[in-house]
């Protein structure tokens, strides 16, 4: 079947257009170089655009355009393509891309166009004339096609995309199509009806997370790739339901069995299933022939008979001679039936139109999503943007994704307040970790350093490694990896993995007997019970102990915890047996008395007590100590599955457990203003091993030695990094060239719209932070805008105007102007500007008050002339009326 030839050639201009962002006006130039006439002129006038709109005579029109347009000059990707595609005819498009081919030499030239959409030829732009458009609507659609290309999170991009004029859902999705045609589907006017009648969304404006969930739907429950389905809601919109159409409409889906007979066609599925189609030239109906009963919730007339015709055998013959399933086309019997048995005998999962089958699938679909965010993000942007703030939500969305998507509330304060209770909780498990980065923030405090201390029953000072903050949470990330939450092993979140001792080496019976008890035991019973407190017996023996017995005995009692794997050692390297952990630590009173068994007491679920699991390439080579019971800190579970999985050693419901059933939960870390802090400094050698394709699994993946504790150490691919950055901030320069280009920005700019509660007493705030921040992009740049959250307290209902005139002054004097004072310390006169002074009122009303330039100041004349820069001051008091805020914007 040679169909869908297309998707190669347009994947390759794709490519090629990815070199050429910064040469637009060469793009414009091979346009109208390979043929395209149209569509190429731009206007810099309005009144110029709209003087050629009055004119009715087509030759003066003609005249007056070319006198009143200049050349396109900048173009993005989509719009290049728009403008081929709207040539729709076959053996147009074959001829511009013929000429293409001379700047793209190794292009591929299609022999069909099935399923290609075809834009409006009155809209193959996606931006505005240049009069029209904004600075950065072009840079806004780049961005969009370059994150695609280089697999980034779409969803901000996509969104902005869309913001742009003359960027709609249905000519947007039809690019990304044409470009991506595996990735995206064309959510327009000929996929409208068939979206509809499955009950799929298919709103004109949906956004990325709609429009993503649809995406996931699509792959996960149809067989048929995007560009067949394309084709097939083109092709039933054109043609009416008869047998002709059917059979060309299955020849583009499906594989011809043989060039059929007059009375029958047979075709293939790709999973190797014959259907034919039962044709008599008189008559108009038809049969269609399946080996597979279809689904009765179909509600449509079908049998189970048999079929024996020398045509069924010669031309599908997996239908001939066996009971089949016939349906027989009759007066009402249409395209959207026809498709509901083809879709679901190619094997997709159909929804039959039902409104709970829908809601069912899209969560189904949010669960399948993994987590649409970069490993390593900034939040950067002015300040009181929320930045912080954001942080909270973004890390549950990270760590608990599938919470998060449950989470249906429409109250923004409660919708908000169950998001930090989640964000609490999720802090408590240390699945999120929070720190500030300062000027004194260092290596020591976030991966590792050294620790003085005193240890027991000595008197001088020892140093001890203690891990950071960092160091800390990406060990918890890596044990989490793995674990399979379908089985019964009950293993918790990030088991930690302990090796034991059960008796000395030859102490075969003792230890054979604790493996058929299901537990773990350990001596040293004259301490007695350590949860209780000792008696002087036992206080006495206890301190005689050395301090690797000090530690044994805290770990297995305090430590070790319920659901952490225990390795029961054979030898110095390798392990007899695994299990996990089942209780608390208890005391076993009866052989305390007896002294003839160990006292020291968990439960243990025995997975494997017979093996011979060599243990030394996870252990980095070095073999297992004497010691009872100590953690082995360089293992994790997952790393454990694959290695004994390298080396066949097979344990049920563990080793035979697939990749996908195998989870990795999601851990965070937040670095709050990050850019405050020596970033070379704080990450040290780690710089390196943050990026996606170094992180521990993946391709490039890399481990360094520690330089305090001397381990090997990896970063895992499951550990978030969210920094956030006052833009600001007159330490950003500090920032460093090695974090920025291994992080993603994402820029939080002031959001006024959520201020629209603070609008009472006829003060518009929206519209005054809309005009201050304006006015402080024009002086100072937008990087240095007043955030909306210092507003945030005029949201809530202030019963009455004195309360709330107060505080409007109590946030400028205290936030605003402080703020302003800092940005313009050089020229205080500038805030006059930004707060909209009116040079004709009282100056008891003007922010600014003039310090009288007298000379008789000084007993002596100045060595320098006077600055009238500084002989100002700020009059904190003109604000005392609401009229004076309304001014600002007014």
């Amino acid at each position: 079947m040679n169909n869908y030839t297309w998707t190669k050639t347009f994947e390759q201009i794709s490519e090629w257009l990815l070199n050429h962002e910064n040469n637009q006006s060469y793009l414009v130039s091979v346009l109208k170089k390979i043929g395209i006439e149209g569509g190429l002129l731009d206007y810099d006038s309005k009144s110029k655009f709209d003087e050629i709109k009055a004119v009715q005579d087509k030759e003066h029109k003609k005249g007056l355009i070319l006198k009143n347009t200049v050349t396109l000059s900048e173009i993005d990707p989509f719009t290049f393509i728009s403008l081929i595609l709207k040539n729709s005819k076959q053996e147009n498009l074959n001829k511009l891309l013929l000429n293409l081919k001379g700047e793209i030499p190794e292009l591929h030239i299609p022999t069909d166009f099935k399923g290609v959409p075809t834009p409006n030829p009155q809209g193959s732009w996606f931006f505005a004339y240049k009069f029209d458009r904004k600075v950065n609507d072009i840079l806004t659609l780049w961005n969009l096609f370059k994150a695609i290309h280089k697999k980034k999170v779409l969803e901000d991009k996509f969104n902005a995309a869309l913001e742009v004029k003359y960027t709609a859902l249905a000519s947007l999705s039809q690019m990304l199509f044409v470009f991506f045609p595996h990735q995206f589907f064309p959510v327009d006017g000929q996929t409208h009806d068939w979206l509809s009648s499955r009950e799929l969304p298919h709103k004109k404006n949906m956004k990325w997370n709609e429009y993503k969930i649809l995406m996931t739907i699509l792959k996960n429950n149809y067989k048929a790739d995007f560009p067949k389905l394309s084709y097939t809601c083109w092709f039933i919109n054109q043609w009416a339901f008869d047998k002709e159409n059917v059979e060309e409409l299955l020849s583009a889906r499906l594989d011809r069995i043989t060039d059929g007979v007059q009375y029958i066609r047979g075709f293939k599925t790709e999973n190797g299933k014959h259907l034919a189609l039962q044709v008599k030239p008189q008559l108009k109906n038809f049969n269609i022939i399946l080996e597979e009963q279809i689904p009765n919730e179909f509600e449509l007339k079908s049998e189970m008979r048999i079929v024996g015709s020398a045509n069924i055998v010669n031309h599908a013959e997996r239908l001939a001679n066996k009971e089949v399933c016939v349906i027989r086309t009759y007066k009402n019997f249409n395209w959207y039936d026809f498709l509901l048995v083809l879709d679901w005998y190619e094997g997709s999962i159909i929804n039959p139109i039902s409104i709970s089958n829908l809601i069912n699938k899209i969560k189904e679909a949010k669960n399948m999503l993994e987590v649409d965010e970069p490993l390593n993000q900034i939040l950067s942007g002015p300040p009181g943007t929320g930045k912080t703030y954001a942080t909270t939500e973004l890390a549950v969305k990270i760590a608990a994704p599938q919470w998060y998507l449950s989470l249906d509330i429409e109250d923004g304060a409660e919708y908000h307040a169950k998001i930090k209770e989640k964000y609490d909780e999720l802090i408590q498990k240390d699945q999120i970790a929070f720190t500030t980065f300062h000027q004194s923030f260092a290596y020591e405090d976030f991966i590792e350093g050294l620790k003085a201390y005193i240890p027991e029953g000595q008197d001088k000072i020892a140093y001890q490694v203690e891990d950071g903050v960092f160091k800390k949470i990406a060990l918890l990330a890596e044990k989490s990896q793995g674990i399979v939450k379908e089985t019964n092993i009950k293993l918790n979140d990030a088991p930690k993995i302990w090796k034991i001792s059960l008796g000395e080496r030859g102490d075969v019976e003792r230890r054979q007997r604790y493996f058929k008890n299901q537990e773990i035991r350990i001596g040293w019973n004259s301490t007695g019970d350590l949860r209780e407190e000792k008696d002087e017996k036992e206080s006495d023996y206890y301190e005689k102990l050395k301090s690797n017995a000090h530690s044994t005995l805290f770990d297995f009692s305090e430590r070790m915890d319920i659901g952490d794997v225990v390795l029961c050692l054979k030898d110095q390297t390798s392990v007899q047996g695994i299990g996990v952990i089942t209780s608390d630590y208890y005391f076993d009173k009866v052989a305390y008395e007896d002294d003839g068994d160990f006292a020291h007491v968990r439960n243990v679920n025995w997975l494997d007590t017979d093996i011979d699991f060599n243990i030394l390439s996870l252990n980095h080579n070095k073999n297992l100590t004497l010691k009872t019971v100590y953690e082995l800190y360089r293992m994790s579970w997952s790393k454990i599955l694959d290695e004994l999985k390298n080396q066949n050693i097979k344990i049920d419901g563990i080793t035979d457990t697939t990749q996908q059933e195998r989870e990795n939960r999601n851990y965070v870390l937040i670095m709050d203003e990050i850019n405050r802090g020596n970033i070379s400094k704080i990450f040290g050698e780690l710089i390196t091993l943050i990026e996606d394709d170094k992180r521990n699994g993946r391709a490039d993946a890399r481990e360094l030695i520690l330089p305090y504790s001397k381990e090997l150490f990896s970063v895992p691919s499951n550990l978030y990094l969210i920094g956030t950055m006052n833009t600001a901030d007159k330490s950003l320069t500090q920032l460093d060239l090695a974090l920025r280009r291994r992080f993603e920005f994402k820029e939080i700019l002031p959001n006024a719209s959520v201020l629209e509660a603070a609008k009472q007493y006829d003060v518009d705030v929206v519209s005054m932070l809309q005009k201050i921040n304006q006015r402080i992009q024009c002086l100072k740049g937008k990087d240095f805008q007043i955030g909306h959250s210092y507003f945030m307290p005029l949201c809530k209902q202030i019963d009455n105007e004195n309360k709330y005139l107060e505080l409007l002054q109590r946030i400028f004097r205290n936030k605003i102007l402080p703020l302003l004072q800092e940005y313009f310390f050089s020229n205080l006169k500038l805030i006059s500007l930004i707060l909209n002074d009116n040079p004709n009122s009282e100056s008891k009303d003007q922010i600014i008050s003039q310090i009288e330039n007298d000379q008789s100041l000084f007993t002596f004349e100045p060595p320098n002339k006077l600055n009238p820069l500084h002989c100002v001051e700020l009059n904190l008091d003109c604000f005392s009326s609401l009229e004076r805020f309304r001014q600002i914007y007014q």
